[in-house]
């Protein structure tokens, strides 16, 4: 089974190995690149540092143009990092066409385990919890993984729209109320 929490130094190791597989596997895909914005000696150098830094978008305290985020690290019962998932609180006009509340992604060892579709699910009981009575989530539209995690949380699509890069990114709300 697993579990949400809030970022935590005592989850360091397991979150830097998640972080050589992202490493490994490379990727042009957002929410992946999240885990290459630092190398991983400066993850392990500003541990402390970052995990600090999601604190502190959690309680509202962030960079001029970001939304409140509560980002979840979703883990099972050993304690093992498996991936993570983030609660926007509001959306901007970014967010309201392309990103959407909830962002997540598993690590590439815990793939095919159900962990999103279950990180999805606790997610949106703590939407309810911040006064959201529904959420907008979004995907590609070649992601029949997410799609299929989105519509078993309930996801009922709304459109299809095209972004400046050309992707095409599906739009689903979820009532959560």
């Amino acid at each position: 089974m697993i579990r949400l929490e809030l970022p935590n130094i005592k989850f360091k190791q397991t979150y830097l190995d998640a972080v050589k597989e992202f490493i490994n596997l490379g990727s042009d895909n957002e929410s992946t690149n999240h885990y290459l914005k630092r190398t991983l000696k400066q993850f392990d150098e500003e541990f402390e540092k970052f995990v600090q830094e999601e604190i502190n978008n959690h309680n509202n305290i962030q960079s001029a143009g970001w939304v409140q985020c509560t980002e979840f690290w979703i883990l099972d019962e050993n304690d093992t990092y498996c991936g993570r998932i983030s609660l926007r609180h509001r959306l901007n006009e970014f967010l309201t066409h392309y990103g959407g509340h909830i962002g997540y992604d598993i690590r590439p060892s815990k793939r095919g385990n159900n962990y999103a579709t279950l990180a999805l699910g606790l997610c949106l009981k703590e939407a309810k919890k911040i006064g959201l009575d529904e959420v907008l989530i979004t995907c590609d539209d070649d992601n029949i993984v997410s799609i299929k995690i989105i519509e078993r949380n309930g996801g009922v699509f709304q459109n299809t729209i095209k972004q400046d890069s050309g992707i095409m990114t599906k739009r689903y709300i979820i009532n959560v109320s």
